[in-house]
């Protein structure tokens, strides 16, 4: 995740609005399957056997609802062609996901100020 997160970043500091548009479908895959979820292509690993994955992830519901306003946001931004504004939600993002997931995030103390300038 975090790497899909830092090539967006590179992307759009590029102004490269078509390679940032593929690496955010990825990166709604990924949230999808849940920061920690199983890669994208692999067979759902939730101990419920429903089809709501939207509810099945562990990391809280005002976190998770959080995460789901910037990614929208961020596809707007995308959809525009703004790159400023997707580079300050992007930012917003990392912080956020930092929060939640602080195993998988590089060094959550420091924010977002790693990887957000290519």
């Amino acid at each position: 995740m975090d790497q899909l997160l830092t090539q967006l970043g590179k992307d759009l500091e590029s102004g490269n609005i078509s390679a940032a548009k593929q690496d955010f479908s990825r990166i709604k895959e990924q949230m999808q399957n849940g920061p920690q979820g199983p890669p994208p292509g692999a067979p759902p690993t939730s101990s419920n056997s429903g089809s709501s994955s939207s509810s099945s992830s562990s990391t809280g519901s005002t976190g998770k609802s959080e995460i789901q306003k910037l990614l929208d946001q961020l596809d707007k931004d995308l959809k525009k062609g703004d790159t400023t504004s997707a580079k300050e939600t992007l930012k917003t993002l990392r912080e956020d996901i930092a929060k939640m997931t602080p195993s998988s995030a590089q060094n959550s103390s420091t924010g977002s100020t790693i990887n957000t300038y290519a």
